[in-house]
């Protein structure tokens, strides 16, 4: 994640609440956060200036990403997604029944009326896989 303040006023945004990032997952990253773009370790840096402000602190970024409120997760290690893999064709990258992104989700502070609020991380649970019917995801063995 890149909160880059190289252009614009980004930090001041996420610092005074603006910017909305809050229940998401990431797994298997080298660098959890970065200040500026095309600049990938995780250090506190200023992107206006392109200048390493503290190589002992980690980024803006990713403190921001872990701030307790926002709730945000990572893994080491992607596997720990509980994902079934490309070779279940029918339901590939699907979580399975184990998977802690079945309930992750929170809508703490969220009154947007219009939103499905489930228990799940992501578009999908362990059962209800709604790309069924309309993608394929074989194409060594289907004619498009």
């Amino acid at each position: 994640m890149i909160i880059d303040g190289e252009k614009g006023d980004t930090p001041a945004q996420a610092q005074a609440g603006t910017i909305r990032f809050h229940n998401n997952v990431f797994a298997g990253m080298d660098v959890i956060g970065s200040d500026a773009n095309k600049v990938y370790d995780d250090v506190l840096y200023d992107a206006y200036n392109k200048a390493v402000i503290d190589a002992n602190q980690k980024s803006y970024s990713n403190t921001f990403f872990f701030q307790e409120a926002l709730k945000n997760k990572s893994y080491d290690n992607a596997s720990a997604l509980g994902l079934q893999d490309a070779s279940n064709v029918g339901s590939p990258f699907m979580p399975s029944a184990t998977s802690p992104l079945l309930n992750l989700a929170s809508f703490d502070g969220e009154s947007s009326s219009w939103l499905d609020k489930v228990a799940y991380v992501g578009a999908f649970n362990a059962t209800d896989n709604w790309l069924t019917g309309w993608t394929n995801f074989d194409p060594q063995n289907t004619k498009y």
